[in-house]
């Protein structure tokens, strides 16, 4: 896809394009069934809600539990099964809503890896992450290069011995950048790309969840301890992820914008309801004469 675009376009405008068309065509598969799922789930709140009040009405009236602690837990077993069943009933189960997070994250490292391996990085990902954590020691392009002088072949980008059996090479990248980066194969010189990298992940972890995080449908606590877990990692991307090529990053930073950007069509698409109140629905518990109160 990239090395298609490029024909049109340089490197530093085909990248972030490559970025935004691969969104645009998960959010209209994928991502459009997922947050119509994710809508109807949230719109059943109210339902559940009053099914668990007549969850623990009808178990408090058999008169057959000894405790309290046991009393509860049957009204959470019951509740559980309920709602299983409910969601199924209106195909909106969380672990739809879920495989569609984590099937996004394959498609990236597998984007990833192609434009390092386009820059002829020897280090593969993690690896360059476990450099910057100070695990393994760093070794720039002009360091191998004196190292491996004795063999008179420097692993210089535009070495063809070097990269010959690197299908994905492309030594155009180089010429190609924008900005402060102008060779994408390198790192940022100013190290700055990384904590902008940064920024717009904390910013898309703050948009994905402040859109239901008031009123009735506030944050439950495993969301809460997610989203946390989420803001945590994104501050250590700056710092970690400073030996990766400029286009890896420009990559991210473009696909972690596009994110935003098609997350707010989602959310004008199909709007997450916010504010539910109590259910209007009767009871099945309530009588005729209550109903008609």
């Amino acid at each position: 896809m990239f090395e298609v675009l490029h024909m049109a376009m340089p490197w530093y405008a085909a990248i972030p394009t490559g970025a935004f068309l691969l969104r645009a065509f998960l959010v209209s598969t994928m991502g459009s069934w997922s947050r119509q799922s994710a809508t109807r789930y949230i719109a059943l709140t109210p339902l559940r809600s009053a099914m668990s009040v007549q969850i623990q009405a009808e178990i408090v009236s058999r008169r057959n539990y000894k405790s309290l602690k046991e009393v509860d837990k049957a009204v959470r077993t019951m509740t559980k099964q309920r709602s299983k069943e409910l969601h199924q009933r209106w195909s909106c189960s969380l672990t739809r809503q879920i495989g569609w997070s984590i099937a996004q994250l394959p498609i990236f490292l597998s984007m990833a890896e192609v434009l390092r391996r386009m820059c002829g990085t020897q280090t593969g990902l993690l690896g360059m992450v476990m450099e910057a954590a100070g695990f393994e020691k760093y070794v720039s392009r002009q360091e191998q290069a004196l190292l491996d002088d004795q063999n008179t072949i420097a692993p210089d980008a535009t070495n063809p011995l070097i990269h010959e059996n690197n299908i994905f090479f492309d030594p155009t990248l180089a010429q190609e950048g924008m900005f402060w980066f102008p060779d994408l194969m390198v790192p940022d010189p100013s190290g700055a790309l990384p904590f902008v990298v940064s920024a717009l992940m904390v910013t898309n972890v703050f948009h994905s969840t402040s859109r239901r995080s008031t009123g009735a449908n506030a944050l439950p606590k495993s969301t809460k301890l997610t989203r946390n877990i989420m803001l945590f990692v994104a501050l250590l991307i700056g710092p970690l992820t400073q030996h990766m090529p400029a286009a890896v990053l420009l990559y991210w930073a473009s696909s972690t914008s596009s994110v935003l950007v098609w997350n707010t069509w989602l959310d004008r698409r199909y709007p997450v309801p916010i504010g539910q109140g109590k259910c209007k629905r009767p009871l099945a518990a309530e009588t005729p004469k209550t109903r008609g109160a």
